[in-house]
């Protein structure tokens, strides 16, 4: 029986080890909120302070914040795997900051549920993500939920966007960030993605708000209320913007510009229950392709801008292009539009397709122009003192006789 005991006592020893051993990394496992490679950190931050560049940080739970949790290593690149969970910012004033340095996002979930207006819609109104001017975001895939603030340098290649607004705005962050989606003071590239905004009540903020420079080649962008309001320098190579401006909602189509420079190279742009697909205020838009859609009203109106279009197609169920002056910038601002070439096409029996008023100008070279039982252009003149516009074509094939339509 001795022998047996001196035997077993060794086996025992080594289970109850291997038992006390086995807790142990048990409980350091359910701890780990981030690994790179082998190693486990507790904390997110505790991983963005001791990743080097070209290290992968993979997060291993969903984890939440409410107050701001930054990224800050300068000259370092590093990618943040979010591995299938969710980072939630439980505050307006919480989120994720890059401040310095490089940070490749993917595979997961980042929202911010701080300001929550409607359970249903789970609106929000503060930033989710915000680069600094030293700093570089790339998303590759994820989904995301809130605004995407860039003062840097930001590229998105995939993933799913979404905002929601009401017209309440969050302290601190000021009117480009309420409600919108993308809010770009810096450099964004977009090559790909789904970004849809939704308009809760009258008021609210724009899809994108650019006062920096915006370059989109691929995309899809759907947004109830305003889609790219631009003060700053935006190109479009392609993507597909659509814009649903229904009773909750206000503004103008797919690009608001109000200054800078818009160039629009291709794409499918539709609006509905919107007074214009594209407008602008003061600026300049060069159009040189792309499909343009209004169901109810213009494709195009400038009211203080320049518009020079040198192709695409238009199709209106109002009038399709329109060019006028509103006391923008004084009084001294007038819209102006030049075509020397595209389709244009009014669906409407009594809609016009080329409408200049109170001193606004269209200049046609080129052109394809068909309208049903639709004037070419018109100048308005009512009892309220609207002046005359004008209206010159050198140019052009019209399916019906123009000529002056007073209103």
């Amino acid at each position: 029986m001795q022998k047996i005991r001196k035997l077993l006592l060794p086996l025992l020893m080594a289970l109850l080890v291997s038992a006390l051993f086995g807790t142990v990394s048990m409980a350091a496992s359910s701890g780990t909120v981030a690994k790179i490679g082998s190693t486990n950190y507790s904390s997110l931050a505790a991983a963005f302070k001791a990743a080097k560049s070209g290290q992968t940080i993979v997060l291993q739970k969903d984890v939440s914040y409410s107050s701001v949790l930054s990224f800050s290593r300068s000259g370092k690149s590093v990618t943040l795997n979010l591995n299938k969970h969710t980072i939630t910012f439980k505050k307006s004033t919480a989120y994720l900051y890059v401040k310095k340095g490089t940070l490749t996002i993917k595979n997961g979930t980042i929202k911010q549920t701080g300001t929550t207006y409607s359970e249903k819609e789970d609106a929000v109104s503060g930033p989710v993500i915000k680069t600094a001017e030293a700093a570089t975001v790339n998303i590759t895939s994820g989904t995301y939920k809130g605004t995407l603030q860039n003062l840097g340098t930001m590229t998105i290649s995939g993933g799913s966007f979404y905002n929601a607004c009401t017209s309440k705005t969050v302290s601190g962050f000021g009117s480009k960030v309420y409600g919108t989606l993308l809010a770009n003071s810096g450099t964004m590239t977009i090559s790909g993605g789904k970004f849809t905004k939704k308009a809760l009540s009258y008021g609210c903020g724009s899809l994108a708000y650019n006062d920096g420079t915006m370059t989109i080649s691929s995309g899809d962008f759907t947004s109830t209320g305003y889609g790219i309001s631009n003060s700053g320098k935006l190109t479009i190579k392609n993507g597909t913007f659509t814009a649903d401006c229904d009773k909750t909602a206000s503004g103008f189509g797919i690009i608001s510009d109000n200054g800078g420079t818009v160039v629009i190279k291709d794409g499918t742009f539709t609006a509905s229950n919107s007074y214009a697909t594209i407008a602008t205020w003061v600026g300049k838009v060069t159009i040189s392709g792309g499909t343009f859609i209004n169901d109810e009203n213009a494709c195009l109106c400038t009211m203080g801008g320049t518009v020079s279009i040198k192709g695409g197609t238009f199709k209106a169920g109002g009038n399709v292009i329109e060019a006028c002056g509103h006391g923008v910038d004084g009084g001294t601002s007038y819209g102006k539009v030049t075509i020397s070439k595209g389709t244009f096409k009014t669906t409407g029996t009594k809609t016009i397709i080329l409408y200049a008023y109170d001193y606004g100008k269209i200049t046609v070279t080129g052109g394809t122009f068909t309208g049903k039982k639709a004037y070419k252009y018109a100048q308005l003149k009512n009892s309220t003192g609207a002046k005359k516009g004008v209206v010159k074509i050198s140019g052009g094939t019209f399916t019906t006789k123009y000529g002056e339509y007073t209103a």
